[in-house]
């Protein structure tokens, strides 16, 4: 195509909005016209209409397999290979997701069991002052 095509088939790139003007209430003036009077608009497309097509169809979102891409083509063993590489990341990227969760639940049993040692240690040493202080303030009669 041409750019010259939109130039001398104007007509062809053009759309009218039901090819009838409307009749509008303007909520202001416009030009020459008053506001809250009614005027006849007409719109057109002022631009040549876009062609697309399709690039690239993956499964998922940005992190599926290509499903078709429209410049690369593969044959079935490159296909196979991807497969065995994505299976692979994803057993890996599982196991080090469980990995973490594993050293996650240990630094939070760890906490736990410091915090209870420490709970238990200042429980004794309440129980110590408290038997002290009978001892050192006997109360006079």
């Amino acid at each position: 195509k041409d750019i010259a095509d939109f130039f001398t088939k104007a007509d062809a790139y053009f759309s009218d909005s039901d090819g009838e003007a409307e009749e509008v209430v303007l909520a202001q003036r416009f030009r020459n016209v008053q506001a809250n009077s009614k005027s006849l608009i007409k719109l057109s497309e002022i631009g040549p209409r876009m062609t697309l097509s399709v690039r690239k169809i993956m499964a998922g979102f940005l992190d599926g397999e290509v499903l078709y891409h429209s410049s690369i083509t593969k044959t079935a063993e490159e296909i196979e290979h991807t497969r065995r590489l994505r299976k692979k990341k994803e057993k890996e990227k599982k196991a080090r997701r469980q990995a973490q969760e594993a050293i996650v639940a240990d630094k939070a049993a760890k906490k736990e069991e410091k915090k209870r040692r420490r709970q238990m240690r200042n429980d004794q040493g309440k129980s110590d002052d408290e038997s002290e202080e009978d001892v050192k303030d006997p109360q006079p009669s």
